[in-house]
């Protein structure tokens, strides 16, 4: 339901453009929440929490991004930017661009990352 257009999702008996703007700001709601607990300071201590994170940010892209997670010698996040954006199913990336931004955030490690809308990995 959650990852639905808007049109689909209204066709759906009981269910209309509020309960679908309600369920959207739920949604971007407990993104920013996520993203507000790293942006304090926590770091990411397991690739749970950094796959909950990620999927928290990727799930519902139509397109293939790819992004990049940028972390301090303690493994707190500095930043997450989506660095190339892409087709159904592929993206172009430069990896000079990659290590131009993460020199940019003074990271001392990156995680490199990206979807794939189809479900297929």
């Amino acid at each position: 339901m959650l990852a639905a257009e808007q049109a689909a999702f209204c066709e759906a008996p009981g269910l209309g453009q509020a309960k679908f703007a309600q369920l959207q700001a739920v949604l971007e709601m407990a993104r920013r929440y996520l993203g507000e607990s790293l942006a304090r300071g926590q770091a990411l201590t397991s690739p749970m929490d950094t796959r909950d994170y990620l999927r928290a940010l990727l799930r519902d892209r139509r397109n293939e991004a790819f992004c990049c997670l940028y972390l301090d010698t303690r493994h707190r996040v500095l930043g997450f930017e989506e660095l190339f954006q892409g087709t159904i199913d592929g993206a172009a990336v430069y990896p000079r661009e990659i290590v131009k931004k993460a020199l940019g955030h003074n990271a001392a490690a990156a995680i490199l990352v990206h979807n794939h809308p189809s479900g297929v990995a």
